[in-house]
């Protein structure tokens, strides 16, 4: 896996999380919803303990769901907490302020050139530079830790 693949894993997650999160909102809607459905046009519930078999078969998806929510937060948790301790050990502040805005807060190139004071051109000659400095910064940290072990 690249350097730059390695970073993105964290939109990933965030894009994941975010479309799991609106699927949980949909679905428990369909639950709220279902209370002031016209059961004699609904032959799916058009008996009370098809209605109570509908709703308990929503819920149960309901539960399921968020229980994946919860692990996918918790996993989107701890890659970026891992993900922003790697950018913060990076010695040159400019590489770890770009890698920062890019990768956590998934800003594009032309507003960090902006925000940073730079030429769009410039900043992604950092960009590539910031690149190699987590590259490089990562294998060692990576070396020193089985040096260790």
């Amino acid at each position: 896996m690249s350097t730059k693949e390695y970073l993105v894993q964290l939109k990933i997650l965030d894009v994941k999380l975010r479309q799991k999160l609106q699927e949980l909102r949909e679905l428990s809607d369909r639950i709220i919803c279902i209370q002031g459905v016209n059961y004699s046009e609904d032959k799916e519930l058009s008996t009370s303990s098809s209605y109570e078999a509908t709703f308990a078969r929503r819920y149960e998806a309901v539960d399921l769901l968020e229980r994946e929510v919860e692990q996918r937060i918790q996993e989107l948790i701890e890659f970026k907490h891992r993900l922003i301790n790697e950018i913060q050990s990076i010695d040159c502040p400019t590489s770890a302020s770009l890698l920062f805005k890019r990768y956590v807060e998934f800003k594009k190139l032309d507003v960090i050139a902006r925000e940073m004071n730079y030429s769009y051109n410039r900043i992604r000659h950092l960009h590539g530079i910031a690149l190699k400095n987590f590259e490089k910064n990562k294998s060692r940290h990576t070396i020193a830790h089985f040096n260790v072990v």
